[in-house]
């Protein structure tokens, strides 16, 4: 997965889908096609149906239903106005959307091109969303999502075995608002279903963790990091979880510590708060609550001294 920063992201990716009547792959011509996820608003409320092909994608698994399947679309005029006009269109709901101007949801899921006409490629979308655990159960794996497809670039799970021979280039707008490109090394036909192995479902499970995590603090996110742009939050996380804390507690704990940018375990404060947590079983999501803007200023300036004037430890003895 490689992050597009071009002058005119628009542009950039016009330039790469070929003009109609181009022959790019042989007899196979590339159609250019977005990717809807209903969980937010009804998938056809900007898109009437005389401008625009809407085929939902079909997900074999009795516990995905019908409403939350993803919906496969395509520009009903295959002139290089109304592939502009498409992008253009999708790029500024992705962009506001990814800004939270949209609220949490994430409907404009991607961009892609294929050679597959309309409804094999749906086929073949709802294929890969099909995967088989370690357990030999099938679960959905929801690579569509951008809040997910952000975070496949690990060794136990790449983009590349879920969209392999599906699609030649594959847009999205991840969290941080910038548009990311994905191009298959390979075209070669994919025939059977994503194996989990135990570490890719734990990788999966982290991505949950990390989304969660985003999401309990927007708008006022934290900084990410240029080299791992989510090493941050995982540290946010294991902080958390040193701490003591689990499930949603953790989730909480490690999203306002991102959010003020200090670790806020090294507050007195903090640790009061935690010993009351352990000591009476009240929830920590409760006591959090009780604090407002003005607490967490004193909590995160206290916990910059304490962290500054602590020993470093070395390790050695």
């Amino acid at each position: 997965m490689s992050k597009v920063s071009p002058a005119n992201t628009r542009e950039f990716i016009r330039a790469q889908i070929p003009v109609p009547g181009s022959d790019e792959l042989g007899q196979q011509q590339l159609q250019l096609f977005g990717l809807l996820d209903p969980l937010s608003d009804p998938a056809d409320e900007q898109l009437p149906e005389e401008d625009f092909v809407l085929i939902p994608v079909p997900i074999a698994h009795s516990k995905y239903p019908e409403s939350m399947r993803p919906v496969l679309i395509a520009p009903r005029a295959n002139s290089t106005l109304a592939k502009a006009r498409f992008i253009d269109d999708f790029l500024d709901a992705a962009a506001k959307e990814a800004a939270g101007c949209a609220g949490v949801g994430r409907r404009f899921a991607a961009l892609m091109c294929s050679t597959l006409p309309a409804k094999q490629l749906a086929l073949a979308l709802g294929r890969s969303a099909v995967a088989i655990d370690a357990k030999a159960q099938r679960r959905i794996l929801r690579y569509w999502d951008p809040r997910v497809a952000q975070h496949l670039t690990q060794p136990s799970l790449r983009f590349e075995s879920v969209v392999q021979g599906i699609v030649t280039k594959w847009w999205f707008v991840d969290a941080r608002g910038q548009l990311m490109a994905y191009v298959p090394e390979s075209l070669a036909e994919k025939n059977a279903p994503l194996h989990l192995t135990a570490e890719a479902e734990a990788v999966l499970g982290g991505f949950s963790e990390l989304n969660a995590c985003f999401e309990l603090a927007r708008p006022n996110s934290g900084a990410f990091d240029a080299a791992d742009p989510w090493r941050p939050l995982r540290a946010c996380l294991s902080a958390a979880q040193e701490a003591g804390l689990r499930d949603e507690a953790k989730l909480h704990f490690a999203a306002k510590r991102w959010q003020l940018a200090a670790p806020i375990e090294s507050s007195l404060r903090i640790q009061a708060l935690l010993r009351r947590v352990q000591e009476t079983g009240i929830a920590y999501t409760s006591v959090q609550a009780e604090l407002d803007d003005e607490d967490w200023a004193l909590i995160a300036s206290e916990a910059q001294r304490n962290a500054a004037t602590a020993p470093h430890h070395t390790g050695s003895k």
